[in-house]
Parts: structure tokens; sequence; C-alpha cells
């Protein structure tokens, strides 16, 4: 049976056995900690990075689609213009 904290004996006194116990007792709980930490943190790592990408991805489609809503709108003028509906504005050019 390995001797730790509750099964130490204070009173017969070997520095080395009670030295190694708060050893493994330190390391025990410190690589939980750290380890449990460090999984944490990797988490949110990879919940900024998804939500990073998905805000990307979404201004992406966003940008396109206001492109691809004004080259449709600048079309339909061009269209109408040629046809003689649709007068130009001054300033106004398609794209």
């Amino acid at each position: 049976m390995s001797a730790t904290l509750s099964n130490f004996n204070i009173t017969e006194t070997n520095f080395d056995e009670f030295y190694n116990i708060l050893c493994d007792i330190e390391d025990h709980n410190t690589s939980w900690v750290d380890e449990d930490y460090a999984e944490e943190m990797a988490e949110r790592s990879l919940q900024k990075y998804y939500k990073k990408k998905k805000m990307e991805e979404y201004q992406f489609k966003l940008k396109n689609k206001e492109y691809l809503k004004h080259r449709e709108l600048d079309l339909r003028r061009k269209l109408l213009h040629r046809i003689g509906k649709y007068e130009l504005e001054e300033g106004e050019i398609f794209e």
C-alpha cells in the first residue's frame, strides 16, 4: 500500500517519505488542473475559430449577395435604358 498523508505517521519522522508524498499530491493536483485547463482553453479557441470562420463566411456571403443585387439592378437599368424605358440620372454609369 502506497503512503499517503492519511496513513502517514508524523511522529515517525522520515522526511524523504513525507516529501515524496507531498510531491505526488502536488503533481497529481497540478496535472489534473493543467489538463482540464488546457482542454478548456482548446475548446474555447476552437469555438472562437469556428465563430470567426462562420462570421467571415457570413460577411462574404452578405458582401457577395449585395454585389449580385447591385449587379442585377444595373443589368435591369441597362436593359430598360436600351429599350427607352429608363433615363440615366446625372453621373450614373453602369458597372
